[in-house]
């Protein structure tokens, strides 16, 4: 490494409030929001943000590889530092999700990826962490049945009423590379509720038939969408498609779902909840055809599903629906459920510059053309979350480049009527080891 290599390190590591080559303590200090000044920020910290959700009693959380904003319910930010250790190492930790505990506390799961040089896993493990105190410590959690073996991701799901659910999930390690890998089902996969300081087990679904790949709670459900697998009399495999079920009052239901207009071979990726179970949405990806191999080596149009309390139905006229006219087909990057019950819709348009996100109520669809980012002349939206009062809030990424290794996240908010580019940023007083090494904004 060399001299000015190990002095940027130390310095992104001040900026993110840990001593150099250690990790700190996370702690939470105000944000705020800024005027746009030609720049992305906050300036000089480089970060990526992963996903975004709605957290009740947190308010909007914003993940990031090196911090998490959140939003309050006032609208006024706040940003966690101290979340990681070493970028790139075998400590470095990444918060998945988080929701709030008792008093100022709250409880994250946190995973780290492994490697060797055949395969590599994910390890995942909880902490309860006092940002009020800066003091962090394991939070037990029941150990997948098979022993010394460690669950690859634990998903937190908070409910308006205080009640906190984990899924946890255990695949088999993953052969590199990955596109000769054949997709397995999970070794593993349980659904707990949180009871105090234990866990108290809930029905589980049966990972040789069900494999969940997301989830979220709307109301007392609990949905997740994956790859429902069925086999024959001597359990040989016969389909994998996607599938969809629901736990409710102690027992799960598996959706029977209509196959996609444009093919018989689907999965399901991503679902979003509303604040009651009367409208959930799943897409998902369709297998490539004949007619889109020269556009999509793999994957053919995406996919959507709406729940509407009774039955699953497929959105067929989505804005990502090749047409004749228009045969080419977006893939959907991002999906999420407003208080209003509307659907919002991001696609990825590499060639598009006048991207839209697009929102979907009544039967009708609706674009929202995407704003100006400074320094940025293409961009995709990576996550979108609303809070209980309609404001939204979008996520993308300026990725780095090997003269350029840099990330930077970016923001956008939805305002009731226009989606707008939300520059922010953090006092240097309110941080550890700031002093030692210069200005950060």
């Amino acid at each position: 490494m060399t001299r000015r290599a190990f002095v940027a390190g130390m310095m992104f590591g001040a900026a993110l409030g840990m001593a150099p080559g250690a990790a700190a303590d996370p702690y939470e200090v105000p944000a705020r929001w800024v005027e746009s000044d030609g720049l992305l920020s906050p300036v000089g910290v480089d970060f990526t943000f992963t996903h975004v959700e709605h957290v009740p009693g947190l308010g909007v959380v914003a993940y990031g590889d090196r911090l998490m904003l959140r939003v309050d319910a006032d609208d006024k930010p706040h940003v966690t530092l101290g979340l990681t250790g070493r970028r790139f190492s075998k400590d470095e930790l990444v918060c998945t999700s988080v929701v709030p505990f008792a008093g100022e506390a709250r409880l994250m799961s946190l995973g780290r990826v492994l490697s060797d040089a055949k395969s590599f896993r994910r390890e995942a493990e909880l902490e309860r962490v006092d940002l009020i105190e800066e003091k962090r410590a394991p939070f037990s959690f029941p150990p997948p049945s098979e022993i010394e073996s460690k669950w690859w991701s634990i998903g937190l799901f908070a409910g308006s009423d205080g009640s906190v659910l984990a899924h946890a999930a255990r695949p088999p390690p993953i052969a590199q590379p990955m596109l000769e890998t054949p997709p397995s089902p999970a070794l593993e996969q349980r659904v707990y509720e949180l009871r105090g300081a234990g866990w108290r087990e809930l029905a589980n679904l049966d990972p040789s038939a069900f494999t969940v790949g997301d989830a979220c709670l709307a109301g007392a459900s609990l949905f997740a969408v994956g790859t429902r697998i069925e086999r024959d009399a001597n359990g040989m495999v016969t389909l994998r498609h996607g599938g969809a079920a629901e736990l409710r009052d102690g027992a799960w239901t598996v959706a029977e779902l209509s196959m996609p207009l444009f093919t018989a071979s689907f999965d399901l990726d991503k679902v979003a909840c509303g604040g009651a179970r009367d409208f959930v949405v799943a897409m998902g990806s369709s297998a490539a055809t004949s007619g889109s191999a020269n556009r999509r080596a793999l994957y053919g149009p995406s996919v959507l599903y709406a729940f509407d309390s009774e039955k699953w139905t497929e959105i067929v006229n989505h804005p990502g629906t090749p047409t004749v006219e228009q045969p080419d087909y977006p893939p959907i990057t991002a999906i999420a459920v407003a208080p209003d019950r509307s659907l919002w819709v991001a696609y990825e348009k590499p060639d598009d510059p006048l991207r839209s996100l697009f929102r979907y109520a009544g039967g009708v669809w609706q674009a929202f053309p995407l704003p100006p980012v400074p320094i940025v002349s293409h961009y995709v939206i990576r996550g979108i979350a609303f809070d209980d009062k309609g404001h939204g809030w979008a996520i993308s990424n300026l990725e780095g480049a090997a003269d350029h290794p840099e990330s930077r996240g970016i923001l956008l908010h939805f305002d009731g009527d226009d989606w707008v580019y939300q520059p922010w940023t953090w006092s240097p007083l309110k941080q550890r080891w700031f002093g030692w090494f210069g200005k950060l904004s």
